[in-house]
């Protein structure tokens, strides 16, 4: 069976959010950052939250269009958290779906 080094990433990132949601691994939970269901350190947050300080600003926006404009690196974690959209892919319609939240 052949495996795809995206699904490895993001098996990874559940597997890692999981060890961080159910407390096994200390130093695991503050060298990575995020996981797929908006946890991180298992504490829960909103999606669009890619600097994970329980607010949604302009500073995530800032963050997530430098990482679409190849300024900034996102991890997995990161990633996931800015799909605000859900549809499974990180773009600038993430950004504007972002914006929209912000301003509501």
């Amino acid at each position: 069976m052949k495996v795809s080094k995206r699904f490895l990433g993001i098996v990874g990132a559940v597997m890692m959010a999981t060890t961080m949601c159910a407390g096994i691994s200390a130093s695991a939970a503050e060298s990575a950052q995020g996981g797929s269901d908006g946890s991180h350190g298992g504490c829960s947050y909103e999606l669009g939250d890619v600097n994970w300080d329980h607010k949604l600003d302009n500073t995530d926006v800032k963050l997530m269009n430098e990482s679409l404009l190849g300024k900034r690196r996102f991890t997995t974690y990161q990633r996931l958290q800015a799909d605000v959209n859900q549809d499974g892919r990180f773009n600038h319609s993430d950004v504007v779906a972002l914006v929209k939240k912000i301003n509501k």
